[in-house]
């Protein structure tokens, strides 16, 4: 259980210090956003560790330098006098030209104190001077009566003070020539102190205005990054706008299209209405008989009759044996123009000496003849009279004409009922024409 808690404790100690490392490298501006307005309490926190961490490395830096110039320099075991000059804090991070006076002023008055040092006993082993940026004074031997200083000792930290006066060795007082030579040193490690003071705090401003760059570039790409995205913000949503009113125009347009298309239904069931109210009302007429009269002649016959005449349902050919068939086909013969001039009145007077004997054929053919008006005057009337005369005797389609001639008032009296007599009994010998003739009749007669 205790082994369990000390690994957790260490969890949460490696987790905190973790996030603490990572808050030093987090952007000053990601820190000020923060809710609360705790943002910049975290920023110059961070600020103060930063440069609390840096003074700490490079007070560690300068006295290992220190420490092997002295090795390298063969002062480590030097025994004569030592100037330890101390510079306070408030010199560090200053302006070149400052710093460097106040080292000056600081290095004078050490030689103008060694200058008028008495002869004094020193200890056996003196620490060696070295010059510290140090905040904390470097602590020195204890005043005895043998190395006690004219003037006292100088307070820590306290450069404008007279500065301690050097400690003459035992055999006797320093010749000139060291104290002169201290002294220059003393001045020249001002002088490197002061030029290292001021290239740091170059360094600094030098990173502070990397760093203001870097938040400005930072920022300006943010801000660009933010304005790229409305842009393609703004396009997409005009994209999506532009699709909206696609998609509405094209279904405006469907709509109307169906709209169209059932008003163009709604009026040809209206017009099929209407024809069917006008067909009720009025009956359609029956089809017109065939404006060519040889094609409704005898087809067997050679050559082939002008109609071709129905067989009667009680009569075989015996209407044609010896009742003018001869004749019949002498006026086929004239009418087609086959072997002999075509000549439609030759054609019509044998037609009439057929017709004579009772022959059907040449009663229809007449019927068409006097219809149409070959080989003899158009008269209504007379087509009307040949037909009657062939329908009497069953030809099928003599019938349908004359229902068509009373259906249509020409050549008789109008009368629909005897049309539909006569269409009646074409249709039940089997023409094709005369069934359908009857059958729109039936629908528009009243019963």
């Amino acid at each position: 259980m205790k082994k369990a808690v000390k690994i957790g404790v260490l969890v949460i100690a490696v987790a905190v210090a973790g996030t603490a490392v990572a808050g030093l490298f987090v952007p000053d501006a990601t820190l000020r956003s923060l809710a609360g307005g705790q943002g910049e309490t975290l920023v110059s926190a961070k600020h103060k560790v930063k440069d609390g961490v840096g003074h700490w490395f490079e007070d560690k830096l300068f006295a290992i330098k220190s420490t092997w110039s002295d090795i390298t320099g063969g002062r480590v075991f030097d025994s004569g006098p030592r100037l330890v000059i101390q510079i306070p804090r408030g010199l560090i991070g200053q302006p070149k030209q400052d710093t460097a006076m106040a080292a000056k002023g600081v290095a004078e008055k050490g030689m103008a104190a060694a200058r008028h040092a008495t002869p004094q006993a020193t200890p056996q082993a003196t620490p060696q001077a070295t010059p510290q940026a140090d905040p904390e004074p470097m602590a020195e031997p204890a005043p005895t009566e043998q190395n006690a200083p004219e003037h006292g000792t100088p307070e820590q930290g306290a450069p404008e003070h007279d500065a301690p006066e050097a400690k003459t060795p035992e055999h006797g007082a320093p010749e000139p020539e060291t104290m002169t030579a201290d002294a220059a040193k003393a001045e020249m490690l001002a002088k490197e102190t002061a030029e290292k003071s001021a290239q740091k705090s170059a360094q600094k401003s030098a990173m502070a205005k990397k760093m203001a760059e870097e938040e400005a570039a930072k920022a300006q790409k943010i801000a660009e990054e933010n304005a790229a995205k409305a842009k393609k913000a703004a396009k997409v949503e005009a994209a999506k706008t532009k699709k909206r009113a696609a998609e509405k125009a094209a279904k405006a347009k469907k709509i109307a299209t169906a709209e169209a298309a059932k008003a163009k239904k709604r009026a040809a069931k209206k017009a099929a209405n209407a024809k069917k109210v006008a067909e009720k009302k009025a009956p359609a007429p029956p089809p017109l008989p065939p404006a060519t009269p040889v094609k409704k002649a005898e087809p067997k016959a050679p050559p082939p009759p002008p109609a071709a005449p129905a067989k009667p349902a009680d009569q075989t050919d015996v209407a044609r044996l010896g009742n003018g068939d001869d004749e019949h086909k002498k006026g086929l013969l004239y009418y087609s123009g086959k072997s002999v001039p075509k000549d439609f009145r030759v054609a019509a007077d044998w037609f009439r000496k057929a017709a004579t004997k009772g022959h059907a054929g040449a009663q229809y053919n007449l019927g068409i003849m006097a219809f149409i008006g070959q080989g003899m005057n158009k008269d209504l009337g007379e087509a009307a009279r040949w037909f009657r005369l062939a329908g009497d005797q069953n030809h099928a389609a003599a019938q349908y004409n004359l229902g068509f001639l009373y259906y249509e008032g020409k050549g008789v009296k109008q009368d629909v009922k005897e049309a539909f007599r006569w269409i009646d009994r074409s249709a039940k010998l089997g023409n094709p024409k005369a069934v359908s003739a009857r059958d729109t009749l039936a629908k528009t007669m009243k019963p």
